[in-house]
C-alpha cells in the first residue's frame, strides 16, 4: 500500500477503495453503511463508502470527521496518504484492532499481531477489561474514537470533535433523527445479498431494535436462546426466562422465530480446529457454548446476525445522576470493576494504570461537554469487551450494530442524565413506532399492568391484612399502628464495608421512600447494608411485610437479602426472587433484641439499575407478645415455596441462591 506496508484481509468482507483528489487513498473493509441523505435516489446504489469518505477528504478534515459519523456497520478504514497510514475503527469499535505501540505493523486480532511480529506474552490477566492493554508486549489495542498511525504508533483522539449540535434540539427532534437514520441504515442492510437473523431476547434494548427494524422482520427470522424445554429451576430456568419473555411477541407480530436450546444434544461439537480458532480470535471464553448451536441451526456460509448492543453508551451507566461526574469518580469506577474482574497488570497498579490512561486518552480534559463517565464505557467497556465477543461469535457469523454510529448517538446522548439512566429515549422511539412493546415486560416477566399493579400494592394502596397467625391478644407496635403505608424508618441506613467499617447513608430525595437499597457506590462484593426494622421491648414475634420490585426469575447472584436478630441470620431471601408482597415473621425474639433488615452484595455492579433493583419497601408492621421468649428466633416466609422444608437444624429459614449466571 505506502512504504512497503501490506494489507491482508479475509476475501469474504467487501474491500472498497477510492482515491481522494491528492492521491490519498481510502479504504474500507468490511460492512459500512452511509446514513447521510442523498439528492439523488440512485447515488446510494452508485458510490460506497470508501468513495464517499474520499469526497469529503477533497472538502476538508471536518468534512471527513463528519462523513465518518455518519457511518454505519462493523469495518474498518485505512486513508493511506503522503503523511502516514491511519487506521480508523466503526462508530463502537466493534471491530477490534491491536497495534505495534512502537510502530510498524497492526492487526485485526491480539493473537494475529502477535504471531506476525513475534511478541512474549506480557503478564497482563483479563487484558480485555483494560484500557488499551493486551496479553503480548509490545502490543496495545485501539479504543473507538481514536485513530493510529501504523508507521509510529502514534494515537489520536479524533471524536469528540465539537460539542453536541442535538443539546440545543427538542427532544421531538432527536427522535425524529434518531428513527430516520435507522430507517435508512436497515434499509441499505436488508438490500445486501448476506442472509439476515435477529437475536431476539427479553430485554429492553432488544426491544426497542425489534421496534424500529419492525417494518423489514417479516423477512428476517430471529432466534432466542434458552435452557431446555422441560426447565424449571438452576440454570435453564434462567436462559429459559427470555424465552417466556419473547413468546407473546412472537405470536402477537407473527415473527419467524426459534429457541435455540442449551439441553440440546444433537449439535455437534466444535472441531479442535474450530476451538483452536475460537482461542486464536478472542482473549476470553464467553458464551462459547452457543457456537455449536449457531453452526449447526444456521447452515449458511455467511450470515448477518442484528443485534440490540451497544445501547448502554447513551443509557449513562457508569455515574449515577446525582454524581458530580469528575475524573476521581470515574477513576474509581474503574478500579472497582477491574479489580472485580481479576485484571492483572504486572509491575504496576490498577490505579495507576487507569490514572494514566484517563490522561493519555484525554478524558481528564474538556471534550465539548461529552461526560468522561460517558465515553468510558463507550471506549472501554463496549470498545474492549464487546469486540472480544464479536470475535469469538465470528466463527458462526458476522454481526451488526444498529446504534452503532455517531450519528445516531449523538441525539441520544443529548438526553438528560436522568433520563438516559432510566432509559427514557428507548421508551419513547417504541411508544413512536410500536406501542404495543412497552406493554410486554423487559426482562421482567410482568407486562405492564402488572408492574402498575405491583407498584400500587408496594405504595399500600392495594394492600390487604397482613395473614399472621392469630394471638388472642395482638398488639401494635409502640407509637405506630398497623397501616398501609410503608413503614416509616426511624433509624438510619448503614453501610458495612467488606473490612467491617460502618457508616451511615445520607439518603438522596428521590430514594427517601424506600426503606432499604444498595447505593451504586457501595456495590462492591462482600457489602452489606442493614437497616434495623425493630427494637423489642417485651418477648413475642414480629410481622412485616417486604415489597419487592425487581425480579430476575432466579438468574442472578449479585445480592441477597436477609433478616437479623442481633445479627443472627434467622432467614434469607434470593434478590432474584419474585416480586410483590412477601409476608415476613420473626418468631421467639426477646425484649432487648434488635430486628434487622439487610441487603449483601455478592457481585459488584457498575449500573444504576442494580441500585434501584434492590430497593424494598416494608410496610404492615405488627408485633404480638407472647410466650417467654426462651427459644431461638426464627425466621419464615410463608409465601415462598417449600420455606419449612428448607429449614436447617438451628431453625435458619432459606431459599437456595441460585448456582450460575447466565451466559452469552
Amino acid at each position: 500500500m505506502s512504504r512497503g506496508f501490506e494489507l491482508h484481509y479475509d476475501s469474504r468482507r467487501p474491500l472498497q477503495r477510492a482515491e481522494a483528489e491528492d492521491g490519498t487513498i481510502v479504504l474500507v473493509h468490511g460492512r459500512a453503511y452511509y446514513l447521510g441523505e442523498d439528492t439523488d435516489e440512485n447515488l446510494s446504489r452508485t458510490k460506497d463508502a470508501a468513495a464517499r469518505l474520499a469526497d469529503a477528504l477533497n472538502d476538508s478534515e471536518s468534512a471527513f470527521l463528519e462523513c465518518l459519523d455518519l457511518m454505519a456497520g462493523r469495518h474498518l478504514i485505512l486513508v493511506v496518504s503522503r503523511t502516514g497510514l491511519w487506521i480508523y475503527h466503526d462508530a463502537v469499535g466493534s471491530r477490534s484492532v491491536y497495534y505495534m505501540a512502537g510502530g510498524g505493523g497492526a492487526a485485526s486480532h491480539a493473537h494475529l499481531l502477535a504471531s506476525t511480529f513475534g511478541l512474549k506474552p506480557s503478564g497482563v490477566v483479563k487484558a480485555s477489561h483494560t484500557w488499551d492493554l493486551s496479553p503480548f508486549t509490545g502490543g496495545k489495542a485501539l479504543p473507538p474514537n481514536h485513530r493510529i498511525e501504523v508507521l509510529s504508533g502514534q494515537v489520536e483522539r479524533h471524536w469528540p470533535f465539537r460539542p453536541n449540535p442535538w443539546i440545543a434540539r427538542s427532544e421531538e427532534d432527536r427522535l425524529v433523527r434518531v428513527q430516520q437514520l435507522w430507517q435508512r441504515q436497515m434499509e441499505l442492510v436488508a438490500r445486501g445479498v448476506t442472509p439476515l437473523r435477529f437475536a431476539l431476547s427479553g430485554g429492553a434494548d432488544s426491544r426497542c431494535v425489534l421496534a424500529l427494524s419492525l417494518p423489514w422482520m417479516s423477512a428476517i427470522p430471529c432466534f432466542t436462546y434458552g435452557g431446555s424445554p422441560a426447565a424449571d429451576d438452576g440454570e435453564d430456568h434462567a436462559l429459559n426466562g427470555d424465552v417466556r419473555l419473547v413468546r407473546p411477541l412472537v405470536d402477537l407480530l407473527g415473527l419467524d422465530h426459534r429457541v435455540i436450546y442449551r439441553a440440546d444434544k444433537s449439535v455437534r461439537p466444535l472441531t479442535p480446529e474450530e476451538s483452536l480458532a475460537c482461542d486464536r480470535n478472542s482473549l476470553g471464553v464467553h458464551g462459547r457454548w452457543l457456537l455449536p448451536h449457531y453452526l449447526t441451526n444456521f447452515s449458511e456460509p455467511d450470515l448477518l446476525v442484528v443485534r440490540g448492543n451497544a445501547f448502554e453508551i447513551a443509557q449513562h451507566k457508569w455515574a449515577a445522576p446525582e454524581d458530580t461526574d469528575v475524573v476521581a469518580a470515574v477513576r474509581s469506577r474503574l478500579v472497582k470493576r477491574a479489580t472485580a474482574t481479576g485484571v492483572q497488570i504486572p509491575k504496576e497498579s490498577l490505579a495507576d494504570h487507569f490514572d494514566r490512561s484517563l490522561e493519555t486518552y484525554l478524558l481528564s480534559s474538556d471534550l465539548h461537554g461529552y461526560l468522561p463517565s460517558d465515553l468510558t464505557h463507550w471506549e472501554y467497556r463496549n470498545g474492549r469487551w464487546a469486540s472480544e465477543v464479536y470475535n469469538e461469535i465470528d466463527l458462526a457469523f458476522d454481526t451488526h450494530v444498529p446504534i452503532g454510529a455517531r450519528a445516531i448517538l449523538e441525539p441520544l446522548l443529548a438526553f438528560s442524565r436522568r433520563q438516559r439512566a432510566e432509559s427514557y429515549a428507548f421508551g419513547e422511539l417504541i411508544n413512536s413506532t410500536v406501542p404495543v412493546l412497552n406493554f410486554f415486560g423487559m426482562s421482567d416477566t410482568r407486562n405492564l399492568y402488572e408492574v402498575a399493579r405491583d407498584t400500587r400494592l408496594s405504595a399500600g394502596s392495594l394492600a390487604t391484612e397482613h395473614p399472621g397467625p392469630a394471638r388472642p391478644a395482638a398488639s401494635v407496635v409502640p407509637s405506630a399502628a398497623v397501616t398501609e403505608e410503608p413503614w416509616p424508618m426511624d433509624h438510619p441506613l448503614i453501610v458495612r464495608d467488606p473490612s467491617g467499617r460502618e457508616h451511615a447513608v445520607a439518603v438522596p430525595e428521590d430514594m427517601k421512600s424506600w426503606s432499604a437499597y444498595v447505593p451504586l457506590e457501595n456495590f462492591i462484593a462482600g457489602t452489606q447494608v442493614h437497616r434495623t426494622v425493630h427494637v423489642c421491648t417485651e418477648n413475642g414475634d414480629l410481622f412485616f411485610d417486604m415489597h419487592k420490585t425487581w425480579s430476575g426469575d432466579g438468574k442472578d447472584r449479585s445480592f441477597s437479602y436477609s433478616v437479623t436478630v442481633d445479627d443472627r441470620v434467622v432467614l434469607t431471601l434470593p434478590g432474584a426472587y419474585r416480586v410483590g408482597r412477601i409476608p415476613i415473621a420473626v418468631h421467639d425474639v426477646r425484649c432487648g433484641q434488635r430486628i434487622r433488615l439487610c441487603i449483601t452484595v455478592h457481585k459488584a455492579r457498575d449500573r444504576l439499575s442494580w441500585q434501584n433493583a434492590t430497593r424494598i419497601q416494608l410496610s404492615h408492621l405488627r408485633f404480638d407478645p407472647g410466650g417467654i421468649g426462651g427459644g431461638t428466633p426464627t425466621g419464615t416466609a410463608p409465601c415462598l415455596p417449600d420455606v419449612d422444608s428448607l429449614r436447617d437444624d438451628e431453625g435458619l429459614g432459606t431459599v437456595p441462591m441460585p448456582t450460575t449466571d447466565k451466559m452469552g
